[in-house]
């Protein structure tokens, strides 16, 4: 195909991934934030797909392919991302796809979590005519970088040596961009996803309805693992309720490890009810906290806003 699309993740394992996260959510909250992101990155590189023809290839590290495979399914490509930072690794990455024959190359993270199939589509509309396109991310970083033509010279000099993580980087990527004479084109400024106070960028994409009616929310995060019944066909039959009070220190350690009980599966096999499953919801119910408490709460369940009641709070 004529456009690839690179897709940057890591294995959801708690300590070694979002780790600027874990002091908000701690290590096994961070994975599992983790864990959606990539989904729902992918259900959205998913729609790109279904209008338009795109190679997609998920670049990935924590893990060998087979697990990956295992968690993300046979859908994709899977390509082991290179040693050293992240200039060596997108340098690599375009290389591989321009010489798979790729003519127009476009990669991403899965921090961004407004990053849409249109304008996923508009990159490769772009590369029709610039040499590069960028998404430019709130924290002068880049969310998006595409390329139309590569060769080995050009990805030392446009990706190695860069301050990664720094404000700088896209001013710096534009700058050797001019060097090199480049038409360059920018998407939509957009916010990633790094640190607790980007949560909210996060929680907000879970609840676009609520925003705008006439946009329909985003469809449930896909799960690892089949399961029979879907819990959008059942009612939950078991409510596990968690009071709580300025407790974001104790959610951040407990309710992953709860939710990893019941979830992706969520459902407990009951004989009661002739052996089919039954759907289980974790409710936390804050009681107006000042702290992080209802943050925490919203970013690790990924769904639905707060209900205000008398001086509290269910999330």
């Amino acid at each position: 195909m004529n456009d690839h699309l690179i897709v940057f993740s890591r294995y959801p394992e708690p300590g070694r991934t979002k780790t600027r996260l874990i002091p908000t959510l701690g290590a096994v909250g961070a994975a599992r934030l983790q864990r959606q992101m990539t989904e729902h990155s992918l259900a959205t590189v998913a729609q790109l797909q279904r209008q338009r023809p795109v190679q997609v290839w998920i670049c990935y590290a924590g893990a060998e392919a087979e697990a990956f495979r295992a968690w993300l399914g046979e859908a994709w490509d899977y390509w082991p991302q290179a040693e050293g930072d992240l200039g060596d690794r997108l340098a690599q990455a375009f290389q591989a796809a321009f010489l798979a024959g790729a003519q127009r190359v476009v990669a991403i993270g899965i921090d961004c979590p407004a990053l849409s199939p249109a304008l996923l589509g508009e990159a490769f509309d772009q590369l029709k005519a610039q040499d590069l396109v960028l998404g430019p991310a709130l924290d002068g970083g880049y969310y998006l970088i595409g390329l139309k033509g590569l060769w080995p010279s050009l990805s030392t000099r446009l990706f190695r040596n860069m301050a990664w993580g720094t404000a700088g980087v896209r001013a710096e990527t534009l700058a050797r961009a001019e060097l090199e004479k480049l038409a360059v084109a920018q998407l939509t400024l957009l916010g990633d996803v790094d640190y607790g106070s980007d949560l909210p960028l996060w929680i907000e994409r879970q609840r676009p309805a609520a925003r705008n009616p006439a946009q329909p929310p985003l469809d449930p995060l896909p799960d690892p693992q089949p399961k029979s019944q879907s819990k959008s066909q059942l009612r939950p039959a078991l409510s596990i309720i968690l009071p709580v009070l300025n407790e974001a220190a104790a959610l951040a350690s407990n309710l992953p490890i709860l939710l990893d009980q019941i979830d992706p599966l969520a459902f407990w096999a009951d004989p009661s009810h002739n052996s089919q499953p039954i759907p289980v919801e974790v409710i936390v119910v804050d009681g107006g906290s000042g702290d992080q408490t209802v943050l925490i709460a919203q970013a690790l369940r990924g769904q639905g806003a707060p209900r205000a009641g008398r001086n509290s709070q269910a999330c």
